[in-house]
């Protein structure tokens, strides 16, 4: 069975994503290897390890706790987490969603992504949020991973470049803390997405070698070859209705809980982004209130930034099993 090392803040497993899976780790800095050790205080790395999951429900997870509550660790630690997770047997690839743009540990960097590589494992990290050069995204021996703009089946790879692998920019409602759910996006996001596609790419030949691997990836991908142009599409938001005709009772009972839960006014309701609307932190409570006002269900699996874009998507998530169309 494939094992993914993620690299990060640790796991909340109290979501039922989490239920039966094979999830271990360790505490990187108390070495304690319990669950509680390992205990996610921030959503990082518990929503990197869910999208995962997502991905590839049968992967193991060996959860290392580096980052803090914030989001913050040393530079040593990071790379001494990366040395840990080389030495786990059935771990094949390392996923890490963090970077550094100090280069006075580029050495040491280098030593441990050549340890990890002599063992046979696969390093993936996204590139800052800024998509300015960090570390260890654009070194050697390391598969860099950033998100861009255009609609992307799977991914772009390119062994070539500094950062090889693009993702589609997609913010998915994924397991945070303390029972809640959060949009989560960016290029953390994307590395975790492309572990979870690899793993589920390889199934359970674990003794792959990289090289070997390396060009089945580049067989993969949608694309080889891309531009600037390519990665930023003029993508207008879909804020308006399409040609399809809306109940608008239906329509207006949506905007009036919108009203209700973010005290927004009435006209700026078709201005912006519904995630906008209500606070992208709190998506998930508001999805919740309009469940139980609409007396819909909603798989909140299932659920991105798309569904959330205007009052118009909005209306597609929760009354999809319906017939919108009037007659």
């Amino acid at each position: 069975m494939i094992s993914i090392a993620v690299i990060d803040s640790g796991i909340d497993i109290d979501f039922k994503e989490f239920k039966n899976k094979n999830i271990k780790g360790l505490n990187i800095n108390t070495y304690k290897t319990t669950i509680d050790s390992i205990k996610d205080y921030n959503g990082h790395g518990t929503s990197c390890a869910a999208e995962i999951l997502r991905i590839n429900p049968d992967a193991n997870i060996n959860v290392i706790k580096t980052l803090n509550e914030n989001s913050q660790s040393s530079v040593k630690k990071l790379i001494e987490s990366i040395e840990y997770a080389s030495e786990i047997d059935d771990v094949k690839f390392i996923s890490l969603s963090c970077s550094t743009f100090q280069d006075k540990y580029l050495a040491d960097f280098k030593k441990v992504i050549d340890y990890a590589n002599e063992k046979n494992k696969l390093l993936v990290c996204s590139s800052d949020n800024s998509n300015k050069v960090s570390y260890p995204s654009y070194m050697d021996g390391v598969i860099g991973v950033q998100r861009c703009c255009a609609s992307i089946d799977k991914y772009w790879f390119n062994k070539s470049l500094d950062i090889q692998c693009i993702c589609e920019a997609n913010y998915r409602l994924l397991p945070s803390i303390n029972k809640n759910y959060k949009l989560f996006g960016g290029n953390s996001y994307c590395a975790a997405y492309f572990c979870g596609l690899l793993s589920k790419l390889i199934k359970d030949n674990n003794e792959i070698e990289n090289k070997e691997l390396i060009e089945i990836i580049s067989k993969n991908a949608d694309k080889t070859v891309w531009s600037i142009d390519d990665m930023n599409p003029d993508r207008s938001l879909d804020i308006e209705p399409n040609n399809k005709k809306y109940d608008y009772y239906k329509l207006k009972m949506l905007i009036d809980l919108i009203v209700k839960f973010s005290k927004q006014k009435t006209q700026d309701i078709g201005m912006m982004p519904v995630y906008n609307l209500v606070g992208i932190d709190n998506t998930y409570e508001f999805l919740r209130y309009v469940e139980s006002k609409t007396n819909k269900s909603i798989d909140y699996s299932g659920v991105t930034h798309e569904n959330l874009i205007s009052i118009y998507s909005l209306y597609n998530l929760i009354f999809k099993d319906e017939k919108n169309e009037k007659q």
